[in-house]
């Protein structure tokens, strides 16, 4: 996999710092892949469309290093837009729910992923 592979083409500026960006994340996944076995992408609370479309390509990125992911959040994806993105791209996301019944912050160590 390259960055090449990622990117549209286009341009100089922005694109040449994305894919400066990019082959660091595909080096540091591809040189990390035994200790980063297995990978928690943990979204904000109550994830937007962005966070999800970020989770989803971090998550397609890792398999092609065969890292095992599990794609999680924290509150509800609430908007029936989100949620209908989440189910036609079938991107599995899993719910957080802390420790102390709280869902309103997945800050810290303490809770769960559920399926």
């Amino acid at each position: 996999m390259s960055a090449a592979n990622i990117l549209m083409p286009g341009e100089g500026g922005q694109n040449e710092i994305a894919a400066r960006h990019a082959r660091r994340l595909l080096g540091f996944l591809s040189k990390r892949r035994d200790s980063i076995f297995p990978l928690l992408i943990l979204t904000h609370n109550y994830p937007d469309p962005d966070a999800l479309a970020a989770a989803f390509a971090l998550d397609c990125l890792a398999e092609g290093y065969g890292i095992q992911t599990t794609i999680a959040y924290g509150g509800v994806i609430g908007r029936a837009e989100n949620r209908a993105m989440v189910r036609i791209l079938k991107i599995p996301v899993r719910k957080v729910k802390s420790a102390t019944g709280d869902n309103r912050s997945s800050r810290g160590a303490k809770g769960a992923v559920h399926k």
